[in-house]
């Protein structure tokens, strides 16, 4: 275990290390008494889900197990110790994974299974595909210890004698889970059978704003993680996008960027269509307009945004008097003038926001 270092386990696009994984997953088979499963390896989460759930349905293999020597699917208990860890170490593999659950989703909805529910509707049939769609993201949000929570795994394998008492796990069975973190992604263990899947062949990733060393799904100008039988997540901000916006914003209208889910997603792709178009063919209602004490112009902004809360996005456009450089900022859409917009920028009330001249 010394050799394993925990930070790039997560990350890690190499692929899966077959024998390494089964051997682990059969160890902890042993560890119950129960024969070493066969094992159905899938190209990617997504693939390995659509099998569980078949496998799951025709009962052939066995009852899923929902505990398997001692680790539990998503390992509750060991996660329960994570207050001994490094701040910031669960939540980052936790919003990545929920970036990668969420395009599943996304491809269940408007994929395969979003045609064939729409086809069923329009013919008057009942559809079989929804219950399997639910089966298979029921399936993905529950699936056994893998990459994805690495880190965890390693560090709670570092730390078992100062976490003595306090881990589910003995050393062995810990030891078992490490090694299947460090060779494979999501599993699904049956009483017969395990069904196990690859890692990713591309994760892009940044730094999420405002949340220490927490990490998510990320990338504009492509998919944010790819697996190696072709599906990928479009992502941004670890925010499911859908893959038009992503890889031809320009091709797209304001309206297709104003109905994307999260505001900073907007901004990001507004910088890629375009300011100038954004602004002329977005037609927004314009609430106010002035000038700061450089005498640079300011408006806010209101875009219809129906999918947002407020059903509005509300942006201070201002110029910086230094570099004669436009500047579009979120804002409240309850503010009402440019000048509490600004204040609000810079976390001040209007009546705090008092600038002698403009930087």
């Amino acid at each position: 275990m010394s050799g394993i270092d925990p930070g790039p386990l997560g990350l890690c696009v190499e692929p899966a290390d077959r024998p390494r994984a089964e051997a682990a997953i059969a160890a902890l088979y042993r560890r119950d008494g129960l024969r070493p499963p066969r094992f159905v390896w899938a190209a990617s989460p997504l693939a390995g889900a659509f099998a569980a759930a078949l496998e799951e349905a025709s009962g052939m293999s066995g009852e899923r197990l929902e505990c398997i020597g001692g680790v539990e699917a998503w390992g509750d208990r060991l996660m329960a110790a994570s207050d001994c860890w490094p701040e910031g170490l669960g939540e980052s593999y936790q919003a990545l994974v929920d970036g990668l659950v969420a395009g599943l989703e996304a491809w269940l909805q408007d994929g395969f299974f979003g045609t064939l529910l729409a086809q069923s509707t329009s013919s008057g049939r009942p559809s079989e595909s929804e219950p399997l769609r639910d089966r298979i993201l029921g399936l993905a949000r529950g699936a056994f210890l893998g990459q994805h929570v690495g880190d965890w795994v390693v560090r709670a394998w570092r730390r078992r004698r100062r976490l003595a008492g306090r881990l589910p796990l003995g050393s062995r069975a810990l030891e078992a889970v490490v090694e299947v973190a460090a060779s494979a992604g999501w599993w699904w263990p049956f009483e017969g059978l395990v069904v196990i899947s690859d890692r990713p062949a591309l994760l892009r990733t940044l730094v999420l704003p405002r949340r220490t060393r927490t990490f998510g799904l990320h990338a504009l100008d492509g998919p944010a993680a790819r697996f190696r039988d072709g599906w990928s997540v479009y992502a941004i901000e670890n925010r499911v996008a859908p893959r038009i916006l992503v890889e031809a914003p320009t091709e797209a209208t304001p309206s297709d960027l104003l109905g994307a889910p999260f505001y900073r997603q907007v901004m990001h792709l507004v910088a890629r269509f375009g300011e100038d178009r954004f602004l002329a063919e977005g037609r927004p209602l314009i609430l106010d307009a002035d000038r700061d004490a450089a005498g640079m112009p300011r408006r806010l902004l209101h875009f219809a945004a129906p999918d947002f809360r407020e059903g509005v996005l509300a942006i201070v456009e201002v110029v910086c008097p230094s570099t004669a450089r436009r500047h579009l900022l979120r804002v409240p859409p309850r503010v009402r003038t440019c000048h509490q917009a600004v204040a609000w920028t810079f976390g001040l009330l209007p009546s705090e926001y008092r600038p002698g001249a403009e930087a």
